[in-house]
C-alpha cells in the first residue's frame, strides 16, 4: 500500500508545469480525502452509539469521495484545471447544505476556509477570491434567515459538540495539510525562481565568455588578413626577393606575436633548404652563420622538407636552432615549455621552402591557429613564386632585348657598309641625296645636332642649320622628338624589309625543295640543286659533288 502511494501520486505529463499542477492536485485530494474519509468513519461509530446528528457527518464525509475520485481521473488525463473545480465546489456545496440543516457553527467557518484556501493552492488567487466573497455572502444571507426564523436554529451544542469536535479537528488537520502543500508551493517557486537565476547567471556567464572568445577570434582572425594583405601589399612594392622575406619575417612575428619566425628556401636542386630571414637575435645569428638543412634529414626542417606537411612540436624545452651553435642556455625563457610549427611554402607544381614560427606557450598552435597560419603560408608562397616568376620573364625580357639590339645594330651596320653615304639634304627648296647636295651645304657647320639611335644604338644624326640666331629649348625639344619618331619609322621598315625578305627567301626554298622532291633520280636532284642554288643566289660558279663519307 505505502509503494503504491507515490504511483498514484506521480505526474503522468513531461510538462514540467502541468507535472506540478498534477502533483499538488493529488496530494491535495489525497489529504481532502483522507480526512473525509476519517469524518465518515467516526461518524458511523457516533450515529451507531446513538448519536442521531453524526449521520450527516457520515454522508458528508462518505458522499464527497466519487467528486474527488472524478477530480483525480480527470487530473490523470492533463485536465487539471478542470479537475480542481470539482473539490472546490463539492466541499461548498456540502458545507452550504450542512449549514441549511443544522444552523451555523465553527465547522461551517472552517469549511468554508478549506475552501478558500483548496482554491488558491489548486487554480489561483482570482478563484480564492471568488469564493471568498462567495463564502461570506452565503454565511451573511444563512445568518439573517436563521435570525428571521426562515432556516432551522443551530443545533443545541450539548447535543452536536462531539461531531462538532471531530468535524472542526479533521477540518483543522485539513486545512493543516493545505497549508503545508501551500508552503510547498512557496518553496518549490521560490527554489524554481532561484534555481532559474543560478541558470541564467550561468547562462549568462557562459554568453559573456563566448562573446568575449568571439571576439578574440574575429581579432585575430581580422589580424591573420591583415597580415595576409601586408604580405600581398609588400609584394607589389618590394620586388627584392631577400628584403621580402625580412619584412615579412618581422611582420608575422610582431602582428601575431611570436618571439621567432625564421623562412626557409630550398635550392633549385631541392637538395638543401637555407635560412633566408629571422625575426629573433638568436636566428639572425644563424642567418649569419649561413644556417641550412639537408632536405630529407631527421632535422624537423628537413623531415618538413620532404614530407610536404605542417608539423607540430609541443612543450618543448630545448631550442632545436640554437642547440646546433652549441648556445642552448642563451634562449629566454628556458624554464618554461614553448612550441613550435614548421608548415611548408609550396605552389600547386614547386616546393618552395618553410615557414619556421616559435611560440611562448606550450601548446599555442590550435586548429584555428594553424588554420590561419597555413593560409598565410600558402598565400606567402604565391607571393614568392610570383616574384621569381616576375623575375624570369624580366630576364628573360632582357636577354630578348640585347638579342634584339645585337641583331638590330649587325643589320644597321650591314645596311650603312652597303651604303657609306646615305641621307637627304633639304635647303628650304629642294630635297636632294646627301652625296649630290652642293659642296656648301656638306660642309655648312650645323647649329643643332640631334642623334638617331635604334634601341640605345646610334645609326645616324639629324643635322639643322639656324637662320641667324641659336637653338632654343623648344627647338631642342621638337627635334629630339621628331629623331626619336624617325629613329622607330626607319627600324619598322628595316624590320618590315628584313620580314620581306626572309618571305621570299622561304618562298624559294620552298619551290626548290618541291622540284627536289619531285624527281627520284640523284642525277636530276643533283643538276636541279646545282642550278636553282646559282640562280637564287646570283654566284658566277656552283658546283655539287658527292664525295662519300669520311674513313674512319
Amino acid at each position: 500500500m505505502r509503494e503504491q502511494i507515490p504511483h498514484w501520486l506521480a505526474p503522468t505529463t513531461n510538462d514540467p508545469d502541468i507535472a506540478r499542477r498534477q502533483y499538488t492536485l493529488n496530494i491535495a485530494l489525497l489529504g481532502l480525502a483522507g480526512t473525509g474519509f476519517l469524518l465518515g468513519i467516526i461518524s458511523v461509530i457516533l450515529w451507531a452509539l446513538g448519536n442521531p446528528t453524526a449521520i450527516i457527518g457520515a454522508l458528508v464525509g462518505f458522499g464527497i469521495q466519487p467528486f474527488y475520485l472524478l477530480a483525480y481521473w480527470l487530473g490523470r488525463y492533463r485536465r487539471v484545471r478542470l479537475a480542481s473545480y470539482f473539490p472546490i465546489i463539492s466541499v461548498f456545496l456540502l458545507i452550504t447544505g450542512g449549514t441549511y440543516q443544522m444552523g451555523l457553527g465553527h465547522a461551517t467557518l472552517i469549511g468554508y476556509a478549506m475552501v478558500v484556501l483548496t482554491a488558491s493552492i489548486l487554480i489561483g488567487t482570482r478563484c480564492a477570491l471568488i469564493f471568498t466573497l462567495l463564502s461570506t455572502t452565503t454565511y451573511l444571507v444563512s445568518g439573517v434567515l436563521q435570525a428571521a426564523g426562515m432556516l432551522p436554529g443551530a443545533i443545541p451544542p450539548e447535543a452536536t459538540f462531539v461531531v462538532d469536535t471531530v468535524a472542526i479537528g479533521l477540518g483543522l488537520c485539513a486545512l493543516v495539510i493545505l497549508e503545508w502543500i501551500n508552503s510547498r508551493e512557496i518553496n518549490y517557486a521560490i527554489e524554481r525562481e532561484q534555481e532559474l537565476n543560478t541558470r541564467l547567471q550561468t547562462y549568462q556567464q557562459q554568453l559573456e565568455e563566448q562573446i568575449a572568445q568571439h571576439a578574440t577570434d574575429l581579432q585575430q582572425r581580422s589580424t591573420q588578413l591583415d597580415v595576409i594583405a601586408q604580405i600581398t601589399h609588400k609584394a607589389t612594392l618590394v620586388r627584392d626577393i631577400d628584403r621580402l622575406l625580412a619584412e615579412t619575417a618581422h611582420l608575422i612575428a610582431d602582428r601575431l606575436e611570436f618571439p621567432h619566425v625564421g623562412i626557409f628556401l630550398s635550392d633549385e636542386r631541392e637538395e638543401w633548404a637555407s635560412l633566408r630571414a629571422a625575426s629573433s637575435q638568436w636566428g639572425e645569428r644563424l642567418l649569419a652563420e649561413g644556417h641550412k638543412v639537408r632536405i630529407g634529414s631527421e632535422h624537423p626542417v628537413g623531415s618538413v622538407a620532404k614530407s610536404g606537411k605542417p608539423l607540430i612540436m609541443t612543450n618543448l624545452h630545448s631550442n632545436v636552432a640554437l642547440d646546433e651553435l652549441g648556445e642552448e642556455s642563451s634562449r629566454p625563457n628556458q624554464t618554461k615549455g614553448y612550441s613550435r610549427t614548421i608548415l611548408p611554402l609550396q605552389t600547386a607544381h614547386r616546393f618552395i621552402g618553410m615557414l619556421d614560427i616559435q611560440a611562448a606557450e606550450p601548446d599555442a598552435f590550435s586548429e584555428e591557429t594553424m588554420a590561419a597560419l597555413k593560409t598565410i603560408a600558402d598565400q606567402f608562397a604565391l607571393v614568392i613564386e610570383n616574384i621569381r616568376l616576375l623575375q624570369e620573364a624580366e630576364e628573360r625580357l632582357i636577354e630578348i632585348e640585347t638579342l634584339a639590339g645585337h641583331q638590330s645594330r649587325e643589320s644597321w651596320r650591314r645596311i650603312t657598309m652597303e651604303r657609306p653615304v646615305w641621307g637627304y639634304v633639304y635647303d628650304g627648296v629642294q630635297i636632294v641625296p646627301q652625296d649630290k647636295a652642293p659642296v656648301t651645304a656638306r660642309t655648312m657647320e650645323p647649329n643643332l645636332t640631334v642623334p638617331l639611335q635604334v634601341r640605345g644604338t646610334p645609326i645616324g644624326r639629324l643635322n639643322l642649320v639656324l637662320k641667324d640666331r641659336t637653338p632654343t629649348p623648344e627647338d631642342r625639344m621638337i627635334a629630339q622628338a621628331i629623331a626619336e619618331q624617325a629613329s622607330q619609322a626607319l627600324e619598322s621598315a628595316r624590320l618590315y624589309q628584313e620580314t620581306q625578305r626572309r618571305a621570299i627567301r622561304e618562298q624559294l626554298v620552298s619551290e626548290i625543295a618541291g622540284q627536289l622532291r619531285a624527281s627520284l633520280d640523284p642525277d636530276t636532284v643533283l643538276q636541279t640543286t646545282v642550278r636553282e642554288l646559282a640562280r637564287v643566289t646570283g654566284v658566277r660558279m656552283a658546283t655539287i659533288e658527292i664525295t662519300g663519307p669520311e674513313p674512319e
